[in-house]
């Protein structure tokens, strides 16, 4: 039988019902999420393995693949500068070498095509009045920093990668026990390889950051493994890299949330939060990964707590605060346990009226995984910021709407289409409610609604209410040009100049940034809590009377 993909699932849903409008759409959506949560995500890490443990021990491994030519190595270069895909012989080849990173997730920023969306700059400088400039400014600014790193899945490397697998040892034994084989390490992270340079690799991510901050990002978000290992000049106890950072931040009086990445330290696998509020930028703060992605051959010990951090900002949201940041490592959202406390945490921000942007720095091969934050989003009803350390690219939903979809004038048109549809629908639906009620009526004086035609009735009005407010405000938002440069990139003098040179991949369009009209984000916001209402087409626990209930709140 061949796989299920999630991502062609969604792909059917949602294409045609970006905003989950249609029944028969919730209720396929809805028992997604519980098959996801209980049998797709468990999946990756429940393999069976029948094991006689009378058999003799064995430590022996596989033969390694031949190492792979220098042509092949130069297309596959190529492929990553070129973002274009790699010949499926070249990818053959390759598989069992390296964590193959695929051009063509990113082709639209390429140099053989023309990004269907404005450069940051090119946006800005389209702006022709001081009321649009100002309202830009205004904008929540994020931009996902698709750094691309290179994983090497032998140690030695053979493509020139930055990181390898932590090569095998073996552990002491326990003390004073009988045991007396020594098993082999279950540590498994990734070691900066020889080849790698760690002063450029410092200087791209620095310089990266502060392309960001000039283009004055409110939140700022590194992959993971994008922070390069750690390195510390003698008579010195700060780490270069973040000496670095600091410096970029210290350049600008605008405030910053930066996440800048993360990498294996010891048994962890940890990424490095920065602060800055006025003057102020904060000592180094480490977040810890939770859940250990061991299909990917990783086993690191997360953080010693029952808590489910989330960080303050200074980034404010409308009248309702600020937002707060929660983090997840990669694996995090898609570890069924870690999943379900996200999602427990984002409730109890929606009961203290917190906004909450959930951001994930990956290293993921899956498009299903990228699919499944929907999930996340949707459940927690929150904003999700995805990037990805290995194809470089960046996705956001809020409330389990794929930003993306805003992006282009199609698309929104599809979108305030879809809504004046439902609401004559929904509106025809409630008129011949009426004429069939007052029709009753006249035959049966004295006649009122049964509870369940009340419940109907109310059903609907709140939906078309619902769908009635969110295409008034799309609709003045598109007018106002609010929803114009949704999604931008940072432009790349090298692309533009054919000049980017092998091994080099690096590029400024990896920077995406999301730019979003504060006023989108609170009709989404509003928009997801009343056309749903009580969710009943969700598994009972992530209902929202359910949810609520968890921290005290009356449904």
């Amino acid at each position: 039988m061949p796989k299920r993909r999630v991502v062609d699932l969604y792909q059917r849903i949602f294409a045609a019902d970006p905003l989950l409008l249609q029944p028969k759409n919730q209720a396929e959506f809805g028992n997604e999420i519980l098959r996801n949560l209980l049998v797709f995500r468990p999946q990756a890490t429940s393999a069976p393995h029948l094991i006689d443990v009378l058999a003799p021990l064995t430590t022996s491994k596989p033969a390694p693949p031949p190492k792979p030519d220098q042509n092949l190595i130069k297309r596959y270069y190529e492929s990553l500068r070129d973002r274009t895909k790699l010949a499926i012989g070249d990818f053959k080849a390759l598989a069992d070498v390296t964590m193959i990173a695929r051009g063509e997730i990113t082709e639209t920023r390429g140099i053989l095509h023309q990004f269907v969306h404005k450069t940051q700059s090119a946006a800005e400088n389209s702006l022709t009045t001081r009321e649009k400039r100002e309202a830009f400014d205004a904008r929540l600014k994020i931009a996902a920093i698709g750094y691309r790193v290179l994983i090497a899945k032998l140690d030695p490397a053979y493509v020139n990668e930055d990181l390898s697998p932590l090569p095998t040892f073996v552990d002491a034994t326990v003390q004073k026990t009988s045991e007396s084989f020594k098993w082999s390490s279950e540590v498994g992270r990734t070691v900066r390889t020889p080849k790698s340079d760690p002063h450029d690799w410092e200087n791209e991510v620095a310089n990266h950051l502060g392309v960001a901050i000039k283009q004055q990002a409110d939140l700022i978000v590194f992959p993971e493994f994008s922070l390069p290992p750690q390195r510390v000049r003698q008579g010195e106890t700060q780490d270069q890299v973040t000496r670095r950072l600091e410096g970029e931040l210290n350049t600008t009086p605008h405030d910053h949330f930066v996440f800048a990445g993360s990498r294996h330290e010891d048994r962890y696998n940890r990424g490095l939060i920065l602060k800055k509020e006025g003057s102020r930028i904060s000592s180094e703060y480490w977040h810890y990964k939770r859940a250990s992605a061991r299909g990917l051959g990783e086993n690191v010990i997360g953080a010693r707590a029952t808590t489910i951090p989330s960080y303050t900002t200074s980034i404010p949201f409308l009248t309702k605060g600020t937002f707060a940041i929660g983090i997840a490592i990669c694996y995090d959202t898609y570890d069924p346990t870690t999943f379900l406390s996200l999602v427990l945490e984002a409730a109890y921000c929606s009961r203290e009226y917190l906004p909450k942007i959930l951001i994930v720095p990956s290293f993921n091969t899956s498009q299903d995984f990228v699919a499944l934050l929907r999930d996340l989003s949707f459940v927690a009803r929150c904003s999700v910021v995805y990037v990805n350390g290995l194809h470089g690219d960046a996705e956001m939903f809020i409330c389990g709407v794929r930003v993306a979809d805003f992006a282009g004038a199609p698309n929104r048109q599809a979108i305030l289409t879809s809504l004046v549809d439902k609401k004559r629908e929904l509106g025809d639906q409630l008129e011949e409610e009426k004429k069939d009620f007052v029709r009753r009526a006249t035959t049966t004086p004295g006649l009122v609604r049964t509870p369940k035609e009340k419940t109907w009735v109310e059903k609907t009005q709140r939906e078309y209410e619902a769908v009635s407010d969110l295409e008034r405000e799309l609709t003045r938002l598109e007018a106002e040009g609010a929803l114009d440069h949704i999604e931008t990139i940072e432009d790349c003098g090298h692309c533009m100049g054919g000049t980017h040179l092998l091994p080099d991949r690096r590029c400024r369009r990896d920077i995406l940034y999301y730019n979003l009209d504060k006023d989108l984000i609170a009709a989404l916001l509003e928009f997801r809590a009343g056309y749903f209402g009580q969710e009943e087409f969700l598994p009972g626990p992530f209902r929202r009377d359910e949810l609520d209930a968890v921290w005290g709140l009356k449904p």
